[in-house]
């Protein structure tokens, strides 16, 4: 098996979004190119019955509503597009051990739990954890997202899962890592409750 790739079990899975988000919203570009390819169709079938205008009228129209869903997508943001930005944020404040951050993403009461972690049952706790041991002997070193995802369980309660690859400052060996963040919304804002390690290269 692949060490960089977990057993699919370690890894729950998230709801998913709707279509009308993921394709309109999220992943707008598939409607788009499916919009200007049935436009293209309609105005050269038109144009082999010498409808000039109708023809012309059909690329216009198709390419108008092509610019609305991309304008759209580009202006709304969905919760799942703002929870994969949050726990963006959340592993770059870890990384450069960002306090303020810190304090603004992770709720009081935030735990850290998982295999091969030791399991932190408080933000001052994690904080602490940070500045006593990842800023003074740079362990996290350098990180990367490979993969994010994002699911909501309820109106104030929604998930993200990153994997992660992570080269430690004391070692500079490359690990791989799966992630799970769960946020609740308190008083109109998502904070971290809890931060899981569901896979660890070597470790399982």
């Amino acid at each position: 098996m692949n060490p960089l790739i977990p057993d699919p079990a370690n890894i729950p899975s998230l709801p998913p979004a709707s279509p009308v988000e993921r394709f309109l919203l999220e992943e707008p570009l598939p409607v788009i190119v499916l919009l200007m390819v049935l436009g293209v169709v309609v105005s050269v079938v038109l144009l082999q019955r010498h409808k000039l205008l109708p023809a012309a009228g059909a690329a216009g129209a198709a390419a108008f509503m092509a610019v609305v869903v991309f304008l759209v997508a580009r202006q709304v943001e969905t919760t799942r597009e703002r929870l994969s930005e949050l726990a963006t944020r959340l592993v770059a404040a870890t990384t450069g051990f960002d306090e303020p951050e810190l304090t603004t993403l992770l709720y009081e009461d935030v735990r850290v739990t998982g295999r091969a972690i030791p399991e932190i049952e408080s933000r001052e706790a994690l904080i602490t954890v940070g500045r006593q041991t990842l800023a003074r002997y740079n362990i996290v070193g350098q990180v990367e997202i490979l993969e994010i995802r994002a699911g909501l369980d309820n109106e104030v309660t929604a998930r993200t899962q990153l994997r992660i690859r992570a080269t430690p400052g004391v070692t500079n060996v490359p690990t791989a890592s799966w992630w799970q963040i769960t946020w609740q919304k308190d008083a109109g804002r998502w904070v971290a409750t809890k931060v899981e390690a569901l896979w660890i290269q070597g470790a399982g």
